[in-house]
């Protein structure tokens, strides 16, 4: 029978009048912040378990939060479509931005606390300049799956985003220009470019863009491998163009249907997506992912999965490098790594409702009972002797 002898509640937080959806550390590990159905965000002193603070001004549930590396500041996403940016010490809201046009599902700050990134049901993942309020980027991919999560890397490079697709995928928000399409590939396909946009007049235009690019009039441009993604993408903008979105100030916007991101800052900073990762099963619910860099040699994206397992990729090659099997018996929606040791943890749904947590074999460890199974050989040869095996349980 598993133990429950290692972890124990040592506190317990009362105080949001619905169920809550999200919990982060601050960076100092000196609160934690939490999301709640009741509209509410709530910060709480970790040694006391006080409520310090109450922050209210969302219409609707709070889904997501997270603190910026200094923890002055916590950024939260909502269903009422908004993200806003929150005063840790006097829970005043700083900003809100009119971020998107369905739930809010993810948000998140880079590692310096300069951008801020957010994801949403309506497909669209947004990167937002966190003194400014000014949306930098926004990135789709192909058939405009909704987003479940986003997450930006340690390094603040690139931004991890999880869609009701069952994938993963990475993009480089700091890269110039459109990219290449399916760069982890380096395959080079021909394009159709294509402008849509509003002039002077308010009247919407179509037209193809030489080199040099076409300032006149034009508000968008868009770029694609196959004629019938462009004709979806393309009926897709002139929507939002009839909705009052791109308008007719000559600003350039830049997107690729594989690894799509437009910038209302301009061309040269385009982006792309540089990694796909496929295998989970996620349709229905909003997964979490995770980066696990603890061990450089054996760096991987964590994902949980619809089918009760957990899925490691390998970073680089974006091979499944081992799946942990047999540890929940409903959905895993939450998973997390540590910073600096190579452990995870996870959690089921309701019909589990347990949190595991994971971490390498070693010559003491592998003495137990195995719990984990390996996933497919691609994955697993590489690490069958330092496999993950579920360790304790909450």
């Amino acid at each position: 029978a598993p133990s429950n002898k290692n972890l124990i509640p040592i506190a317990t937080l009362v105080g949001h009048a619905r169920g809550i959806n999200d919990v982060c550390w601050s960076r100092t590990a000196e609160y934690v912040a939490t999301a709640s159905d009741d509209k509410t965000l709530r910060l709480w002193d970790v040694q006391t378990s006080d409520a310090l603070v109450e922050f209210r001004g969302h219409t609707n549930f709070v889904f997501s939060c997270n603190f910026n590396p200094q923890s002055n500041l916590l950024v939260s996403g909502s269903f009422d479509e908004t993200v806003k940016l929150w005063d840790v010490r006097s829970g005043d809201c700083v900003s809100t931005l009119p971020a998107h046009s369905d739930p809010v599902t993810g948000v998140d700050f880079n590692r310096d606390g300069t951008c801020i990134v957010s994801g949403s049901h309506d497909g669209l993942i947004r990167v937002w300049d966190a003194a400014t309020g000014e949306c930098l980027k926004t990135i789709y991919a192909g058939g405009n799956p909704p987003v479940s999560h986003v997450r930006f890397s340690p390094n603040g490079r690139f931004v991890l985003s999880g869609t009701l697709d069952s994938k993963l995928r990475l993009w480089d928000v700091l890269a110039k220009g459109g990219g290449n399409g399916n760069a982890h590939d380096g395959s080079k396909r021909k394009r159709t470019f294509l402008n849509t946009g509003v002039g002077a007049d308010g009247g919407m235009g179509l037209g193809f863009i030489g080199a040099s690019g076409n300032k006149g009039g034009i508000a968008g441009v868009r770029d694609y491998d196959d004629p019938s993604e462009a004709a979806a993408a393309l009926q897709r903008q002139l929507l939002e163009l009839s909705n009052g979105g791109g308008g007719g100030n000559g600003e350039m916007m830049r997107t690729s249907i594989d690894d799509p991101l437009s910038s209302t800052a301009g061309a040269n900073r385009g982006g792309r997506c540089t990694k796909t990762y496929n295998g989970h099963v996620n349709t229905r619910y909003c997964i979490f992912s995770c980066f696990s860099v603890a061990n450089k040699n054996r760096q991987s994206v964590v994902t949980g999965s619809e089918d009760g397992r957990i899925f490691l990729y390998d970073l680089q090659s974006r091979q499944v490098r081992q799946i942990l099997n047999g540890g929940h018996s409903d959905a895993v929606l939450a998973v997390d790594a540590h910073d600096t040791r190579e452990i995870i943890c996870s959690g089921g749904m309701s019909n589990d409702r347990s949190i595991k947590f994971w971490m390498p074999i070693t010559p003491s460890v592998g003495k137990r009972k195995r719990k984990t199974d390996h996933g497919p050989a691609g994955g697993v040869n590489a690490v069958a002797s330092l496999g993950y095996n579920e360790t304790n349980e909450g």
